[in-house]
């Protein structure tokens, strides 16, 4: 029992340098790729085999290292709480559902966790301030992918418009800048309902944006009286980027 509990803290260590949380990075943006390129392919009618195969092996080293997380982890509801969005991610049935493969690119956010993690090995300053922008970038990022790969395959072979992907993930940017569709229409409820989350998600991100700079200029007026206030705000914003 008790080399039991010395191997789990041992491999729980492991998993939390720093070297092996930055390694995590190259296999997280791997995977995305491959997300965005089997989209193409498909499309083009290339033959998309040794894609699968690399998706599959990039599922296998994530499911390994969930399920070593897992194992290792004191609180299991915790883990479940930490680590919901990676598990649906590494779900194995999405080669058959097109449109749910987008979850995959939901490990862009595990970026954000694993860079604010060792920014605070650095300075819990600079987390605090640097790991939000990060956060947030991240957040467009996934916004921006997520709904111009899904425009594109709701819509691509029937509207003109988004006829292809680069022309679709401008068409999400836009959208999510100005607050309207720029440059299509969609022509299906998928579509609209797709158009509304990206609007929505943009705006969010702007109360975000507008709230951490409103925090961040109080502090440099008033840092006495509100340092409190600020750091409250940072911690509630930095919801899954502030998990261990």
């Amino acid at each position: 029992m008790k080399g039991s509990k010395q191997i789990k803290a041992q491999i729980d260590r492991f998993l939390h340098t720093p070297q092996i949380e930055a390694a995590l990075i190259v296999p997280i943006l791997s995977a995305i790729l491959l997300v965005l390129s089997e989209v193409v392919m498909e499309r083009a009618g290339f033959e998309k085999t040794w894609i699968y195969v690399l998706e599959d092996v990039l599922t296998g080293v994530f499911l390994v290292e969930l399920g070593l997380r897992y194992w290792v982890a004191r609180n299991k509801r915790l883990f479940f709480g930490n680590y919901w969005l990676d598990l649906i991610a590494v779900l194995p049935f999405y080669h058959a559902l097109r449109l749910l493969r987008i979850l995959r690119l939901l490990r862009l956010l595990r970026i954000g966790i694993l860079l604010n993690r060792n920014l605070k090995r650095i300075s819990s300053t600079l987390a605090a301030s640097l790991g939000i922008q990060i956060g947030i970038l991240l957040m467009i990022s996934l916004i921006i992918l997520a709904g111009g790969l899904s425009i594109y395959l709701l819509e691509g072979h029937q509207n003109d418009a988004f006829s292809s992907l680069s022309h679709s993930l401008w068409w999400s940017f836009f959208t999510l800048a100005s607050g309207e569709p720029i440059g299509g229409e969609p022509i299906t409820e998928a579509g609209r309902l797709i158009t509304i989350s990206i609007i929505l998600g943009g705006l969010t991100v702007f109360a975000i944006f507008t709230g951490v700079f409103s925090a961040l200029m109080m502090q440099k007026l008033n840092p006495s009286r509100c340092s409190s206030i600020h750091q409250t705000f940072i911690v509630d914003v930095q919801f899954s980027f502030c998990n261990s």
